[in-house]
């Protein structure tokens, strides 16, 4: 293993630890390597710490989802209990919140991110999908 995948290995368990960017910059310029090393092991840690962001807003909303659907589905119980209660012999069957609340809950409308181009399963580099530009 070289020196700079040793370096990336360090860094990218610090941004798995939740350090800053600064943080992790200063980790990058304490380490002696040289400058092409560097902007690589930079570039890479940077797309890294993306990767990072995206898939955990990708586990946020997902949660959002699964809340909301369990929100559908206890409204719709709660008013069906209410009406079995209030309403001698008669139920209001509050279908449409259970079966709604469920297909959120079951569905996945979110795809977990995993980086890669759609089009040839190839992973894409930031700097390939012009976030940034090039050194």
């Amino acid at each position: 293993m070289s020196e700079a995948e040793e370096v990336l290995d360090k860094l990218k368990i610090m941004v798995l630890e939740g350090k800053e960017s600064h943080e992790i910059d200063k980790a990058l310029t304490s380490f002696r390597l040289k400058e092409e090393d560097r902007k690589i092991v930079f570039k890479q840690i940077q797309e890294f710490q993306v990767d990072q962001l995206l898939e955990k807003q990708q586990n946020e909303k997902a949660f959002n989802l699964k809340l909301i659907g369990y929100l559908f589905l206890g409204v719709g119980i709660l008013i069906t209990l209410i009406s079995a209660s209030f309403m001698e012999g008669k139920i209001l069957l509050a279908y449409g919140l259970i079966l709604t609340g469920v297909w959120i809950i079951l569905k996945r409308q979110t795809k977990p991110f995993t980086g890669h181009d759609e089009e040839n399963g190839k992973k894409k580099s930031l700097f390939e999908k012009g976030l940034f530009k090039k050194f």
